[in-house]
């Protein structure tokens, strides 16, 4: 988690340790390295996760419907290309994210 968030050790645990205080994720010993803890998200984590997804992809919709349409065809097609750049994993099966048309 601290390479990932690029953070100290130190930091990622106690993030990791708020984290599970807030019932958000479970964390474990690895029993193939008691250095390092496995983290994996509760019911009440993933809950936390949709809705901020959620939500944000809510208020990027209504931005991107209040804009022209010529500018949103090309806006869409630039967010797509972001997403593939940094690895964002694809949305279900609607072909146009966040439901745009």
């Amino acid at each position: 988690m601290a390479e990932h968030l690029a953070v100290n050790p130190s930091t990622a645990m106690r993030m990791a340790e708020r984290l599970a205080a807030a019932g958000m994720i479970d964390r474990a010993p690895n029993p193939e390295n008691r250095r390092e803890s496995i983290l994996a998200l509760t019911g009440t984590g993933r809950r936390v996760v949709d809705q901020a997804t959620s939500r944000r992809r809510e208020e990027i919709a209504a931005i991107v419907a209040s804009m022209p349409a010529e500018h949103r065809d090309r806006f869409v097609e630039a967010l797509e290309a972001f997403n593939v750049a940094g690895g964002e994993p694809p949305v279900g099966p609607d072909p146009i994210p966040l439901g745009w048309q």
